[in-house]
């Protein structure tokens, strides 16, 4: 017998599935700053960072709009629709480095439909990456040293460089 496929198992179009913007907005929860569990809704300035993506992003001195739970949600849903990806998220201590993986990686993955989870079911869990049997994977650290991140977000990049 055939397994049914995520999106029927959800009630959602296969073009649904297959749109990045609609699956950010739909599939996806996470926990405020209340900590009640949401659905994620993008800030118009998280949509104008969306619509304007560029191969170099540079988003300077903006706290508190939701960038880096954003780009950690776009980095999440690349690998988990996008085989062979590797995502890395680089931030400036190891306290935060462990908060995003668990806060906004692991915690996110762990929130999705089990129907979700069943497709893109891990390998491991490294406790600062996530490997994914479709050969992607993200992680979180304070160094970029070693393998070859297709996608990466430098947090607090201006604490880092004055860091050298």
């Amino acid at each position: 017998m055939k397994p049914t496929p995520p999106h029927e198992i959800l009630g959602v179009t296969p073009e649904n599935f297959a749109d990045p913007w609609w699956r950010i907005q739909h599939l996806y929860r996470i926990v405020d700053d209340e900590g009640r569990e949401s659905p994620f809704v993008p800030r118009t300035e998280q949509k104008n960072l969306y619509d304007n993506l560029w191969h170099k992003n540079l988003i300077l001195k903006s706290r508190q709009l939701g960038f880096t739970t954003f780009t950690d949600l776009l980095y999440l849903d690349q690998v988990l629709w996008a085989p062979n990806q590797n995502a890395l998220i680089i931030a400036h201590t190891l306290d935060d480095a462990a908060k995003i993986f668990r806060n906004k990686i692991l915690g996110t993955y762990e929130r999705m439909p089990q129907a979700l989870k069943d497709m893109a079911p891990l390998r491991n869990d490294k406790g600062n990456e996530l490997v994914f049997k479709n050969g992607s994977s993200i992680a979180v650290s304070v160094s970029g040293r070693g393998g070859t991140p297709q996608i990466l977000h430098v947090s607090k990049a201006g604490k880092l460089a004055r860091s050298f």
